[in-house]
């Protein structure tokens, strides 16, 4: 289920995060104590969110252990909207999408350049059909009109995974941790 006190559109994004991370610690070592200081507090507080976004990844987004994340909507893929995904929508049939309000028109007038009303239902309607399996993740690999395994998230998922062990390895993280995210970028 999605937190109640929060806005969520129940989708996820490319595990970037651990990249990112790496990089903030690489230009830390140079920069001095205090701000290496710093990365390692935040290093702190985010380790067990940055472990588990993967292991979720791992484990429910490939529930086959074969090394591709399944995505339930192409926006998970950090590419809306891309051609890439027309061929996966044509097979998404919208039922009753609640009324919305596109704001793209406003700043992209051309309408040859964005997406068609009809192609904005089925992205509505794939929330829709989220919220209805209550984000569950057995629920959603058996009931969605979309689901792609996408090449494209699985390689950053596995970058990511050896990014985050040999940080855990430097960081002295729990072994568990650091074996489980070097057997995810191995698939």
């Amino acid at each position: 289920d999605a937190p109640r006190a929060r806005h969520t559109s129940g989708i996820t994004q490319p595990p970037v995060h651990a990249i990112a991370v790496q990089r903030i610690l690489d230009h830390a070592r140079t920069r001095g104590r205090s701000t290496r200081a710093v990365a390692e507090a935040f290093l702190d507080r985010r380790w067990s969110d940055l472990v588990r976004w993967h292991r979720w990844l791992a484990e429910c987004r490939d529930q086959n252990e074969h090394g591709r994340v399944t995505l339930y909507h192409g926006w998970e893929s950090g590419m809306d909207n891309s051609p890439r995904w027309d061929r996966p929508y044509r097979g998404v049939v919208p039922g009753d999408v609640p009324e919305y309000q596109r704001e793209d028109n406003k700043i992209n007038t051309d309408a040859t350049q964005r997406p068609s009303d009809v192609e904005y239902d089925r992205y509505l309607w794939l929330l829709e059909e989220m919220k209805a399996a209550r984000y569950d993740d057995e629920l959603l690999s058996k009931g969605m009109s979309f689901a792609v395994e996408d090449v494209f998230v699985s390689a950053i998922l596995s970058v990511a995974c050896q990014v985050l062990a040999e940080i855990g390895e430097d960081h002295k993280r729990p072994h568990s941790d650091v074996r489980d995210l070097y057997s995810w970028a191995d698939r």
